[in-house]
């Protein structure tokens, strides 16, 4: 799932935007989380609180109050280093500018048809991919941290936090929902196998009836209606971990 947002002073471009992004959000069959501010110190505001990184941001350049520039430039500077700024704006004037705050690209006003909006969101949506790399990124209390795919064997579901565990033994936890997890997560790596939890298919050592064994010996829950998945899963694994050594 992409966590996107808008800030634009005027709500007919972020009523556009919003149109654009649903229209290719559905085109394209993926999932997106929209949020969207109407000036830079309510954005600004709002990350105090927000619990989600944020992937792609659209900022207009000129609005009343703190500009679009400054507004990004302190997202920076609060730690949203991987977010993909788009800045819109009706001149020029300030593309220069904008870059040195490692800005995407930009979307002139005034030349804006669906196709070019597309163009540019399209690629800003695989620079989001490649920046993030093999890396789970989560956000807490304003920071924001990345932690190796490779080295997670295990998310839990505790109340209102997910907690990450690695294979070391060494957890990090922070405010989620599993099924965001799920959804944000490379399917042939990571399974759900329970209500509370997912695995890692490559840190599986056995599959057991009611329950699997990680590699570090951790035993976890398997839920009945996640049963038959996690089987077809595991051994699908264990299929491709053989053609990669005898190939």
């Amino acid at each position: 799932m992409y966590n996107i947002v808008l800030c634009d002073d005027d709500i007919k471009w972020l009523n556009l935007y919003k149109d654009y992004i649903e229209k290719f959000a559905f085109e394209k069959k993926i999932s997106i989380n929209l949020d969207y501010y109407e000036s830079g110190e309510k954005l600004l505001f709002s990350l105090s609180d927000f619990e989600k990184e944020i992937h792609i941001c659209i900022i207009d350049i000129y609005m009343d109050g703190i500009t679009g520039i400054e507004t990004a430039k302190k997202m920076r500077e609060m730690g949203y280093d991987s977010t993909v700024i788009i800045f819109s704006t009706v001149s020029k004037d300030h593309v220069f500018e904008a870059f040195d705050l490692r800005s995407f690209n930009y979307l002139i006003k005034n030349e804006l048809p669906y196709e070019r909006f597309v163009t540019v969101f399209e690629e800003a949506t695989k620079f989001s991919d490649s920046s993030l790399g093999d890396y789970f990124q989560f956000k807490l209390y304003s920071e924001t941290y990345m932690v190796p795919l490779n080295d997670i064997s295990h998310f839990e579901s505790i109340g209102r936090k997910i907690s990450i565990h690695l294979d070391d033994g060494d957890q990090h936890e922070f405010y989620d929902t599993i099924s965001n997890i799920s959804t944000s997560l490379d399917e042939d790596k990571f399974v759900r196998i329970h209500r509370s939890y997912i695995v890692n298919i490559y840190h599986v050592k056995f599959v057991h009836k009611d329950h699997v064994v990680l590699k570090n010996n951790t035993e976890v829950p398997i839920g009945i209606t996640y049963k038959d998945q996690l089987k077809s899963r595991f051994f699908q694994s264990v299929r491709n971990n053989l053609k990669e050594i005898y190939k």
